[in-house]
């Protein structure tokens, strides 16, 4: 006999309100000049080695330059090295960018002014991760190719912390790494999208920013997404009713789900259980003029509350209360 599991969905959502002071960078580059696309907002100007040419924006209006095969930038970070050490073993990087559509991989950032190491922090498209093989490496499908994404690195080597987002999400908790090594700074600089090895394949940026200190996930949250498509964006709404629906242990069960957004703009889900804690990844982008169907496997009998986060393609988000 099969055991049945019933489980209740219900969609509670509440707005966040962020709180958190916005973090200021030491170093920031918005690529929004066709003219002086390498001029920095805050720092120095950045350093082409090799070729870029403009290309579309997050949005409309925005700037971005797509890097080409075997060329970077080099950046001057701003930071001061710690007494009594030879690098900077704490600090955050945050990258706009969006990789083509291809099983390649991209590099994303170079400790080594000479570029001549591979890359600290890498895409790898076929399988949709990001990472290395030092650190580890994000779940399966974590980002798509073609799309754009806000990339956080936080770290605090002393702390062994090495943590990386995307667009709010903390992928991976990364391995801890040593002081004064490849994970580190170097004293001066830092170099964007270059490897020596062939992984800098062509990516598209269209922000850069330095900070002279690990974020906490606190203040990540507070500039972990892309400028929203409007001043006035708003988070996109569960737009149904709770809901009781009974399965078959192990076996499939289709959850619909009405979703609304004013604008109209695309949007992420996942699923939380009753404790908060996520039951699926986020999603791909969606279009919110349809219902999601979303199909889910429970393996215990027994009855779940379920809760469903949303956030727009420029992170206007909502965050769910427990069920």
């Amino acid at each position: 006999h099969y055991a049945k599991r019933s489980f209740v969905v219900l969609f509670a959502l509440s707005l966040r309100l962020i709180a958190e002071v916005t973090p200021e960078p030491t170093a920031l580059w918005e690529f929004d000049s066709a003219i002086t696309p390498l001029r920095a907002t805050v720092g120095e100007d950045l350093v082409l080695q090799g070729s870029h040419e403009a290309a579309q924006g997050v949005v409309d209006g925005d700037g971005a330059f797509s890097v080409g095969v075997g060329s970077h930038y080099r950046a001057k970070h701003g930071i001061p090295v710690v007494p009594g050490q030879k690098r900077v073993n704490a600090y955050t990087l945050a990258i706009d960018f969006k990789t083509p559509v291809d099983r390649d991989s991209h590099s994303l950032f170079q400790t080594n002014p000479e570029n001549s190491d591979p890359s600290e922090v890498d895409t790898k498209n076929r399988e949709g991760v990001i990472g290395a093989s030092f650190v580890g490496w994000s779940p399966q499908f974590s980002f798509t190719p073609g799309e754009w994404y806000r990339f956080i690195l936080a770290a605090d080597l002393e702390a062994g912390r090495y943590d990386l987002y995307l667009n709010g999400e903390c992928v991976l908790r990364g391995a801890p790494q040593d002081i004064n090594r490849n994970y580190s700074l170097d004293p001066e600089s830092v170099l964007f999208f270059a490897d020596n090895d062939g992984g800098d394949k062509p990516i598209t940026v269209s922000r850069i920013a330095i900070y002279d200190r690990a974020l906490t996930d606190a203040e990540v949250e507070v500039i972990a997404f892309i400028k929203p498509a409007a001043p006035n964006n708003t988070a996109p709404e569960f737009a149904g009713k709770a809901a009781r629906t009974t399965a078959k242990a192990g076996a499939p069960v289709t959850l619909a789900l009405p979703v609304r957004d004013a604008e109209g703009d695309r949007l992420r889900y996942r699923l939380l259980d009753r404790n908060g804690q996520p039951l699926t990844l986020w999603s791909a982008l969606l279009p919110s003029s349809e219902p999601i169907a979303h199909a889910h496997t429970f393996n215990l009998p027994g009855t779940v509350g379920v809760s469903i986060e949303l956030k727009d393609e420029y992170g206007a988000r909502r965050a769910p209360v427990h069920c």
